[in-house]
């Protein structure tokens, strides 16, 4: 009776022992995708990595505006250097919209495919916006590209494209801004956090919509330099 006794136990220890590996191996995988809410509850918190693909397509970004306005004026190949720095902030300004897909947290997935895809509209608007207006420089240089590359144009083209180049890195500033406000208001588990940072994004919004329809306004100044006060030879 004392062997079968012994037995026993001994079986009883070998499930608290499996018992406390499942436990440990859950909690390691908790602590991977979960967070802890104020209720003791899980929450869903978006993997860590995803701010730093904000930061370096952010950086890539601002690099392609400093390097055109650097190269743009050391060097004869005005519209080159544009079309080069601008694409390569073109590339990166597609990464950030890519980024802000993961800005979506798990309580607007459970809003429907509509409500998630019109949660993204709203999250890179501000992206595309900026991404807009650069493409729109680039098309411009592409089409009078011999000719600025020539100095054939207004000298007033040189000195509205630079002020054109500080709006748009301003601009793309701001947006990043804007981008990382969503992501904290997203990730925090405290409701005034929250809200405080969709204010702050809702304000920057503003501010990337009138700088918007600055940069609009000196892009069409520009072409209208570059059509009718350049001259072909």
């Amino acid at each position: 009776m004392k062997y079968k006794n012994k037995q026993k136990g001994g079986q009883e220890n070998n499930k608290q022992l499996a018992i406390t590996n499942g436990s440990s191996q859950s909690n390691i995988n908790n602590q991977v995708s979960l967070g802890r809410t104020s209720d003791g509850g899980d929450k869903f918190v978006p993997i860590k990595r995803i701010p730093y693909d904000i930061q370096i397509f952010s950086f890539l970004c601002i690099l392609g505006i400093v390097f055109r306005m650097i190269f743009a004026r050391a060097s004869n190949d005005y519209a080159t250097a544009t079309v080069w720095g601008y694409g390569f902030s073109v590339l990166s300004l597609f990464g950030l919209i890519i980024s802000s897909f993961a800005i979506s947290s798990k309580k607007q997935l459970s809003q429907g495919i509509l409500g998630f895809f019109k949660n993204v509209l709203a999250t890179s608007l501000p992206i595309i916006f900026s991404l807009v207006i650069v493409t729109l420089i680039i098309l411009q240089n592409i089409s009078f590209y011999d000719q600025i590359n020539s100095g054939k144009v207004a000298d007033e083209y040189y000195s509205f494209s630079g002020i054109s180049s500080f709006l748009i890195l301003v601009q793309i500033s701001i947006t990043i801004n804007y981008l990382l406000d969503k992501l904290k208001g997203n990730t925090t588990t405290s409701k005034n956090t929250s809200e405080i940072m969709s204010a702050l994004a809702s304000e920057l919004n503003s501010i990337i919509i009138i700088l918007t329809l600055a940069n609009v306004t000196f892009v069409g100044m520009l072409q209208v330099i570059l059509k009718y006060f350049s001259t072909d030879g």
